[in-house]
């Protein structure tokens, strides 16, 4: 599967995690990733089958840019570990 990606200072990310996660947030004053953003965040990650490095760059960029909920936060930890496992 091909993802469309933005490429920025060099570090490359996932166009449709961006643009999930600023259309969820452009309504809030803190910027804050719900755990339902999260779930669509992760289901995002995950279309291609691997949590590859643009996954990974995006990912972070987010965390750096965005208030998580701590249910969000740690949902979401949680998934990514499980399924890291499991690759």
């Amino acid at each position: 599967m091909t993802t469309s990606t933005l490429t920025n200072d060099k570090t490359t990310f996932d166009v449709k995690m961006m643009k999930l996660v600023e259309d969820a947030t452009a309504n809030t004053v803190d910027k804050t990733v719900t755990l339902e953003t999260a779930k669509l965040i992760f289901a995002e990650a995950r279309d291609g089958g691997k949590y590859t490095e643009v996954e990974k760059n995006t990912i972070a960029h987010i965390r750096s840019n965005y208030t998580w909920s701590k249910e969000a936060d740690e949902w979401y930890r949680t998934e990514v570990r499980k399924w890291a496992a499991s690759n």
